[in-house]
C-alpha cells in the first residue's frame, strides 16, 4: 500500500499470533539478535510462513530497508518478551499506533466485525486475508490490554491463539480443545530443526515414563485445531478397538 507520501506501507499481518509471539521468543533464548533477519534463520518455517513473517515484522518496523536489517525497536521488543509487565506496555505503545491508520475511521468501542475486517479489506492490504488479519490484531490487543468493541470476535484471555468466536466452533469442541490444551506442551531440549517443515514437536508424557510425539502444525485456527485433535481422538480408538478384535481372535483360536 502506498502512503500520502507515494511511500510503500507493508500491509497489515495475517498470520497466527502466536507463531509470530515464537519468532521473537526465539530470539531472546538465542541471547543475541542478528544484523538482519534472513533466509537463514527461517528455514523451520514453510515459504508461507516466512512471508508472513516478513510482512510481521515490517508492519511493527521491527526490520527495515531492503535486506530487513533489524532495529532498535525489535531489541526492545526481544528485551521485553520474557517480561509480562515489560511486553504488556511494549504492545500497549506499539499495537494501537501502528494499527492507527487502518482504524482510525472505525468506532473500537462499539464496531462490528464485518467493519473491522472491512477496515482491514480497504485500508490494512488484506484484500483476501481480511479475516485473518483481524485475528491478528484483536489477539495482539488483547495481548496489549487493550479493550475493543464487544461486537468484534471476543479473543482467549491472555493474549494466546485466534478469537473464539471468529470461526464458528461448537462449545462442545472448544472446550475439547482447551481441555487438550491444558495437558499438551512442548517437550523441553527439543532441536529447532527437527520439526518437519511447517510443523512443531510436541511430547506427550504419558504416566508409566513413555513419551508420545505429534508433529503439529503451526497454522491452525480454533476449528482446525478442535477438528484436528477430534480426529486424532477418534483414530485413537479405532486403533484401539482393533487390538481388543485382534486379541479376541487370538484368544479364541487357544481355546
Amino acid at each position: 500500500m502506498a502512503n500520502g507520501n507515494g511511500k510503500s506501507e507493508p500491509g497489515a499481518p495475517y498470520l497466527p499470533w502466536g507463531t509470530f509471539e515464537k519468532f521473537i521468543k526465539g530470539l531472546k533464548q538465542k541471547g543475541t539478535i542478528p544484523p538482519r533477519i534472513d533466509g537463514s534463520l527461517l528455514t523451520n518455517y514453510s515459504g508461507t510462513v516466512q512471508s508472513q513473517l516478513r510482512g510481521a515484522l515490517r508492519f511493527f518496523a521491527l526490520v527495515a530497508g531492503e535486506h530487513d536489517h533489524t532495529t532498535p525497536e525489535l531489541h526492545a521488543w526481544v528485551g521485553a518478551i520474557s517480561d509480562r509487565e515489560k511486553w504488556k506496555a511494549i504492545l500497549s505503545r506499539a499495537v494501537p499506533e501502528t494499527y492507527r491508520r487502518i482504524v482510525a475511521d472505525l468506532d473500537l468501542a462499539s464496531g462490528t466485525q464485518l467493519l473491522l475486517e472491512e477496515a482491514f479489506r480497504t485500508k490494512g492490504g488484506a484484500a483476501g486475508s481480511a479475516k485473518k488479519a483481524a485475528r491478528f490484531y484483536l489477539t495482539a490487543m488483547n495481548a496489549a490490554g487493550q479493550k475493543v468493541s464487544p461486537y468484534f470476535a471476543n479473543v482467549r484471555a491472555g493474549g494466546e491463539g485466534a478469537p473464539a468466536g471468529s470461526t464458528g466452533t461448537s462449545t462442545g469442541k472448544k472446550r475439547r480443545s482447551k481441555r487438550a490444551s491444558q495437558t499438551i506442551g512442548e517437550g523441553p531440549g527439543i532441536p529447532l530443526g527437527s520439526a518437519p517443515e511447517g510443523t512443531r514437536k510436541i511430547d506427550l508424557p504419558i504416566p508409566g515414563g513413555t513419551v508420545a510425539t505429534v508433529w503439529w502444525p503451526v497454522e491452525l485456527n480454533d476449528e482446525q485445531e478442535a477438528f484436528a485433535l477430534e480426529t486424532l481422538t477418534r483414530y485413537l480408538k479405532i486403533e484401539r478397538s482393533k487390538k481388543r478384535g485382534a486379541k479376541e481372535a487370538d484368544a479364541d483360536e487357544v481355546n
